[in-house]
């Protein structure tokens, strides 16, 4: 099959998707199709999703981000970081917050915690994001941070960490990390 017809039937196949998934009339079909989704795992399926977050159509790649979103896997992180840099869809660097946040790993909580220094709205939206996250990655890696020079940024971190952990030790570092030291050793 050559390279043009595989993009294109690539790029069909994700808009039948995107299509099926958002059958907000047809909420059978909506769960199907999210089933269906879940069940990607194979390395080709992967590969082609990555490879549609360089498509030219804003609609394709926020149906690919979608779909990394969807199977979760922590070795797409990279790309999914790489494509918000470059990414100048609204909508798209948001969802793609939203996929970072459903794989849940180190990598992507690391991601979600730097996006908090973003002067957009998605410093908002990855605030949301690690307070839905939580766990204990998620507090390590804002404990990791806190000596951050940006003010601001403390200021949020420590807003989440306050929420998360329901401790209030505010501005002082040296008794957050001293909290977390006891607190890990705790849950091992």
């Amino acid at each position: 099959m050559s390279d043009v017809k595989k993009v294109y039937d690539q790029r069909r196949a994700f808009q039948t998707l995107i299509l099926a998934i958002g059958a907000e009339n047809k909420p059978y079909i909506m769960a199907m199709s999210q089933f269906m989704l879940k069940q990607i795992s194979s390395e080709a399926a992967l590969n082609d999703m990555v490879i549609a977050l360089d498509d030219p159509e804003a609609e394709i790649r926020r149906v690919a981000i979608f779909l990394l979103g969807v199977v979760a896997k922590p070795e797409t992180v990279k790309d999914l970081s790489v494509t918000l840099s470059r990414e100048d869809d609204p909508e798209n660097k948001e969802l793609i917050v939203w996929a970072l946040k459903e794989i849940k790993s180190e990598e992507a909580i690391s991601c979600l915690v730097q996006l908090l220094k973003n002067r957009e709205q998605l410093a908002d939206n990855a605030n949301v994001a690690l307070l839905h996250t939580g766990g204990l990655i998620t507090i390590s890696q804002l404990i990791n941070v806190l000596n951050d020079s940006d003010r601001s940024f403390r200021q949020k971190v420590i807003a989440i960490l306050e929420t998360l952990t329901k401790e209030s030790h505010g501005q002082k570092i040296r008794e957050w990390k001293s909290w977390w030291r006891e607190y890990s050793k705790q849950m091992q």
